[in-house]
């Protein structure tokens, strides 16, 4: 998670820096005590954890999908093989079932 930190205005006038999520927690418990900024530490782990798992799932989608490509190009590969087989003046039925076959099982894989 990218976050810009600097510079705060604070309400009394005065100024704060802050570097990183620990200073911002520590000026929460500073300025608003304890139970803030356990609040505030809480949010932290919680968008910490949930751009992990939004990492993860898009990985995870990207693979999938990978995956599902490289079925497809398996699949047009067959299909230009039947077609070829379906060119030639005597048709090898038992190859064209065997194509068929392995169509049908990539297909399933992704059913």
């Amino acid at each position: 998670m990218t976050v810009m930190f600097g510079l705060i205005h604070l309400p009394d006038g005065g100024f704060e820096y802050v570097r990183n999520y620990e200073d911002f927690a520590s000026l929460v418990r500073e300025r608003l005590g304890f139970e803030a900024e356990e609040i505030v530490r809480e949010l932290i782990r919680q968008a910490d954890y949930n751009a992990v798992k939004a990492d993860s799932d898009l990985l995870s989608y990207e693979m999938t999908m990978e995956g599902m490509r490289e079925g497809f190009v398996e699949i047009d590969d067959r299909v230009a093989a039947i077609r070829r087989e379906m060119a030639k003046g005597r048709v090898n039925k038992r190859e064209v079932a065997w194509l068929l076959d392995v169509i049908e099982s990539r297909v399933a894989e992704y059913l």
